[in-house]
């Protein structure tokens, strides 16, 4: 079991119980990366005294196309993004899609994150 796959449902009639249980053996870890982005990370508005502002676009890579007409997202577990698209169009391949995400309007300003 690896800590990205515990947030993740493992098939898709998991039960969100089944889920928390799974990621209960990394609840320490969990909540300590959460508390650091939230007092250490950066936001659209702010940097964290080492690092500037995070400001988007940023890209997510899926190795398979979804069917998804307009979405709007807010994620609440680590998630790997580039602010790069050619790095994003190398990292979906041919058969992939790419999901742009931008923290520049309305409540995505405050969002922290990190640049790791």
């Amino acid at each position: 079991l690896d800590f990205a796959n515990s947030f993740r449902k493992s098939h898709p009639f998991e039960l969100l119980s089944e889920i928390r249980k799974r990621n209960s053996c990394y609840y320490w870890m969990s909540k300590m990366l959460k508390e650091a982005v939230e007092m250490f990370g950066q936001s659209y508005n702010e940097g964290n005294g080492l690092l500037g502002k995070l400001q988007g676009p940023f890209y997510q890579s899926l190795s398979n196309v979804l069917a998804i007409p307009q979405f709007n997202m807010f994620l609440h577990a680590p998630t790997s993004t580039t602010t790069s698209l050619d790095v994003a169009k190398k990292m979906s391949g041919k058969t992939g899609m790419i999901l742009e995400f931008d923290n520049s309007r309305g409540d995505s300003q405050y969002l922290k994150g990190m640049s790791c």
